[in-house]
């Protein structure tokens, strides 16, 4: 019997979250296990992570472990979609957790819309204070659109967590994660998105994003983040060159905007590496140009101080931001 969903579940290091996660998921009322499979890809974590899924997994006839020396999430989820048998994936992250009873509601609007490449879902931040965000990755359109007015809009959501992605439509257009960065999700979903014939949104809660703390990730920007986002750019630059002039410039905004990530984060380097950063920027000046052309006035403001006065620039930022 055919599946309809893979869910995909890197592992590594997450002893204290990994059950929730995984029970989440195969707890699910209003559908059959015969429907769906949970891939987990242990990532070589050191700790009793794997021991966890392997007693979870008793429990439950849909979930499929499988381990590998550890490379990274972008090579984990990768392994997991080379085994997926599903018509849909959705890459889960293993220290966070879906809705209760999402998954009927998933599968109502993938049957309804046979054929989709994209369905974007409705996810939610938990704090571990307590604490809960849940406008910021709410879904964004009504109806369907296309890859490039998506692009052209600049409105997509940053994490694939947030997105269920056609197994065929991944594999006809050889869309994978790329391996040995961080921010790999901001090189891969443009690329993705941009492709799609057939993008909808389901409004319905089904994600949970844990968080310990607000600003988690300017707490734990290093110089790595900001090289490799510089990568991320370089790629998503490559990609957008052939492309027509609108949709070029929207690929010139999501550019900016990753662009901005490096301003919001540079604070939190050392002075050392804040200077190999800004020696690295200005070899890559063409980012500014890039900015420049974005049509977002923003962003060419941006761009004109980080060309003339970088370290004023990332001063300026911090104050206005």
């Amino acid at each position: 019997m055919s599946k309809l969903l893979s869910i995909i579940i890197p592992v590594y290091k997450v002893e204290a979250y990994v059950e929730q996660c995984l029970r989440s998921c195969a707890i699910q009322k209003g559908v059959s296990s015969e429907d769906y499979e949970i891939i987990v890809v242990n990532d070589g974590s050191p700790d009793n992570s794997m021991e966890i899924c392997e007693k979870v997994a008793q429990d439950y006839t849909n979930i499929r472990l499988v381990n590998q020396n550890n490379a990274g999430v972008s090579v984990a989820r990768n392994k997991g979609l080379s085994m997926a048998e599903g018509d849909y994936v959705w890459f889960v992250d293993s220290d966070d957790w879906i809705e209760p009873g999402c998954l009927k509601h998933i599968f109502k609007c993938l049957r309804s819309k046979n054929g989709l490449d994209i369905l974007y879902i409705h996810g939610r931040v938990d704090y571990e204070d307590g604490r809960v965000d849940d406008k910021k990755y709410r879904c964004i359109f009504e109806g369907e659109i296309d890859g490039p007015e998506h692009i052209r809009r600049c409105a997509y959501p940053t994490t694939p967590q947030w997105s269920l992605y056609r197994r065929k439509f991944l594999l006809d257009n050889a869309l994978s994660f790329f391996p040995g960065i961080y921010h790999e999700d901001s090189e891969f979903i443009p690329r993705a998105c941009y492709v799609a014939k057939r993008i909808a949104c389901l409004d319905v809660l089904s994600y949970h994003l844990r968080r310990g703390e607000r600003e988690s990730t300017t707490s734990t920007f290093r110089l790595k983040n900001a090289l490799d986002t510089l990568v991320v750019i370089a790629h998503l630059h490559e990609y957008s060159k052939p492309l027509p002039q609108a949709d070029k410039q929207g690929f010139y905004r999501l550019i900016s905007r990753t662009m901005n990530n490096i301003l919001f984060g540079t604070p939190q380097l050392s002075p050392a590496d804040r200077k190999t950063l800004f020696k690295e920027l200005k070899q890559n000046r063409y980012i500014f140009d890039l900015m420049s052309q974005s049509g977002s006035r923003k962003y060419r403001m941006e761009a004109w101080f980080l060309k003339h006065c970088m370290p004023l620039a990332f001063r300026l930022y911090q104050l206005v931001k």
